[in-house]
């Protein structure tokens, strides 16, 4: 799997009021160095969420207009950078 940074995959994200015990399945964008995908067999990625209602905080990105259809998502989603977790690339 040859995925570099900015790629938006769809995977399994933990949830954090579950104690991470239970997933959803929602896209996130590969924040790992290139170099390093290359060679390791996980990556380095932050969710998605379309809940776009509650107020943005300093660590989130609004992925709007154009950058919809250039991110591989379907609806307006917020980049939740505060929330990076290791994917498996299996």
């Amino acid at each position: 799997m040859n995925l570099q940074r900015g790629d938006v995959v769809l995977c399994r994200v933990p949830m954090p009021s579950t104690g991470l015990a239970q997933f959803k399945v929602r896209p996130a964008v590969v924040i790992s160095a290139n170099q390093l995908n290359q060679i390791l067999d996980d990556l380095m990625v932050v969710p998605c969420t379309s809940n776009t209602n509650r107020p943005l905080t300093v660590t989130q990105y609004l992925i709007t207009g154009d950058e919809i259809a250039s991110a591989g998502i379907r609806v307006e989603s917020v980049v939740r950078c505060e929330s990076i977790f290791t994917l498996n690339k299996s």
